[in-house]
């Protein structure tokens, strides 16, 4: 197949965090926010509500980190790859 056969294909990383907050809500059985999250986290909140709303440009280590343990201290048995989905458009 040439180059010029190849389909062309859209990959686009979004943030699982939602998800995450709320498999941990139902867990704990109570409500967090983002600011909490971010706290608890040692984080700006403006970061964590970035990433969770799928507006930043991208992630730095230690922030992914961060959040990994978090969650992980919450008690979910989650891998930095459980963060994000990435989605393979044609």
């Amino acid at each position: 197949m040439s180059s010029q056969d190849e389909v062309q294909r859209s990959v686009t990383v979004v943030s699982n965090l939602f998800a995450l907050k709320r498999e941990l809500e139902l867990r704990k059985g109570r409500a967090y926010t983002w600011g909490e999250i971010a706290d608890a986290a040692k984080l700006n909140p403006n970061t964590v509500y970035s990433l969770a709303n799928n507006k930043s440009q991208g992630i730095r280590y230690d922030t992914m980190a961060a959040l990994l343990q978090f969650f992980q201290g919450e008690g979910l048995e989650i891998e930095a790859g459980d963060l994000f989905t990435v989605k393979v458009a044609a």
